[in-house]
């Protein structure tokens, strides 16, 4: 068995701030890293800004929706709770979906419920039983 030569390490030198010689060639680098990361953070404090004023203004829409609805009790018109039901009906249901998540959540005795379901979502985080939820 030969012994094996431990291999040089490349020799290296920097000529000036964007390009290294590495045993005798030059490379051209850009120093980017500080400006990626600070990149990044603007990007992800855009995100949590758009994130935030979409999720207010959800919030919002959700409210006057359900004041609107509040409010045409007293006509007791079946017209226009049909046609409510039909253009909310996905959004009920997602809604039905949550409390039966959160339900299961806070219950001691109903079952677990699963954490990479894909009928339930991900990051829903249930309100817990002592905040005081009107189910």
């Amino acid at each position: 068995m030969e012994a094996l030569e431990p291999q040089a390490e490349p020799a290296i030198a920097i000529c000036n701030s964007s390009t290294l010689e590495i045993d005798g060639l030059f490379v051209e680098y850009e120093d980017s890293e500080d400006e990626d990361i600070e990149i990044e953070e603007a990007e992800y404090i855009q995100l949590r800004r758009t994130f935030d004023e979409d999720t207010t203004e959800a919030v919002s829409l959700l409210r006057y929706l359900a004041d609107a609805l509040e409010s045409q009790r007293e006509f007791r018109d079946p017209h226009f709770l049909t046609d409510f039901k039909h253009n909310i009906s996905g959004s009920l249901r997602y809604a039905q979906k949550l409390q039966q998540y959160e339900h299961q959540v806070n219950s001691a005795s109903a079952p677990n419920p699963r954490t990479w379901d894909n009928s339930t979502p991900m990051f829903f985080r249930a309100r817990t039983a002592h905040s005081g939820s009107n189910n």
